[in-house]
């Protein structure tokens, strides 16, 4: 069967995730890890049954350094022939040969062609007598992390095609958000209607999570840090907390700037991930974005892992599906962006939404989820 452009990429998924006993590769050029995952799915990862057998060429191909890392965990069949060209892909007895190197460009962004197969005795002989010239890779050698290789060049002046593949959804992390939703809307309807509004300038949902932070970092007491289990309620013990709690709230709101930095934040966001845009931002504005969320200024460490291994153009892509795609459910949405981006936790998704769509999204992060657990809603704890 000929498959081309896009076609090549479902294939090779389809394949991949079906995997039972084999899967070699041969290719001279091996990009980022976040691509990989995208077209060759993770089985090779997480079966350790696989023969996983990687042929490429660290003479005049590359690898990309978090790709080849993963690779030596799951393997230790990783070998280098020189002068390698070919572009093999042995999935059990299925085979696909193809024009496409193993890197997000040529599966986004090149006009590939391939030839896919059952049957594989020929090629599988072919492959294993370039295996057998080839050599093994040195133990201390590993791939340049400033590679100034041609497809990462090009690739800089070329448009995407079309998206890589995206491999099925298994794990719900975020099933219940749906509940937790409904909790959120009960708690900010007791508040509207039993406090008055000291944030007008704020969305309801975003002047309740300026009081859930107040209440988790700044009260004298901080009566709702690290509360694991629910404390129970009914609705008139509810109001009698947030009536409480309130008139200090709205004491430290009148000496302190939180709520104009909110607001600061939501309409920089908002200019600069809107559809209009979001594919032109850069890596600076990537970094003041997640500079505006609390759980990542609270480890800067995420910051900074966030930037170095996560691609801008990944960056781009996930974060224009999470916004924008209506027609996917979001919260297979939000798992996919948790599931490709690094250091892109739950809370950093959740505030992220929360953050573009303030009169939609509730701010859901540890604070506030120990702040619903304080006054009587059954939040997990993650």
């Amino acid at each position: 069967m000929i498959l081309h452009e896009k076609q090549i990429g479902k294939a090779l998924l389809s394949a991949m995730n079906s995997a039972k006993k084999r899967i070699w590769i041969a290719v001279p050029f091996i990009g980022t890890l976040n691509g990989i995952e995208r077209i060759i799915g993770n089985t090779w990862q997480v079966n350790p049954n696989i023969d996983f057998k990687i042929l490429t060429d660290i003479d005049f191909g590359f690898i990309k350094l978090d790709t080849y890392n993963a690779f030596k965990l799951a393997t230790d069949n990783i070998r280098s022939l020189k002068g390698l060209h070919a572009k093999i892909y042995i999935v059990d007895d299925y085979v696909i040969i193809s024009s496409a190197n193993l890197t997000q460009t040529a599966f986004s962004k090149r006009y590939e062609i391939a030839y896919a197969f059952n049957g594989n005795e020929e090629v599988c002989a072919i492959f294993e007598k370039w295996w057998n010239l080839g050599r093994n890779i040195p133990e201390n050698w590993l791939p340049s992390n400033e590679s100034d290789d041609y497809e990462e060049q090009t690739s800089k002046s070329l448009h995407k095609l079309f998206d890589l593949p995206y491999q099925a959804i298994k794990i719900k992390e975020f099933k219940l958000l749906p509940e937790i939703l409904n909790a959120y809307n009960h708690f900010s309807k007791l508040y509207q209607n039993n406090v008055k509004r000291v944030c007008p300038k704020l969305t309801l949902l975003q002047e309740i999570d300026v009081f859930f932070n107040y209440l988790y970092h700044e009260h004298d007491k901080r009566p709702t840090k690290n509360i694991l289990e629910v404390i129970s309620n009914n609705n008139k013990d509810k109001i009698q907390l947030l009536k409480k709690y309130h008139p200090s709230f709205v004491k430290y709101l009148s000496k302190s700037d939180h709520a104009n930095k909110r607001l600061a934040d939501i309409k920089f966001i908002h200019n600069c991930l809107n559809q209009k845009s979001i594919n032109h931002i850069l890596l600076e504005d990537v970094e003041n974005v997640i500079r505006c969320f609390n759980c990542m200024n609270s480890r800067p460490s995420h910051i900074h892992g966030f930037i170095r291994e996560n691609s801008l153009e990944m960056i781009k892509i996930e974060w224009e599906h999470l916004l924008f795609d209506e027609d996917t459910p979001l919260v297979d949405r939000m798992q996919r962006c948790k599931n490709n981006l690094r250091h892109f936790g739950k809370s950093s998704i959740q505030e992220f939404l929360s953050l573009y769509n303030p009169e939609q999204f509730p701010m859901i992060n540890t604070n506030s989820n120990s702040g619903m657990r304080f006054f009587g809603y059954n939040i997990p704890v993650y």
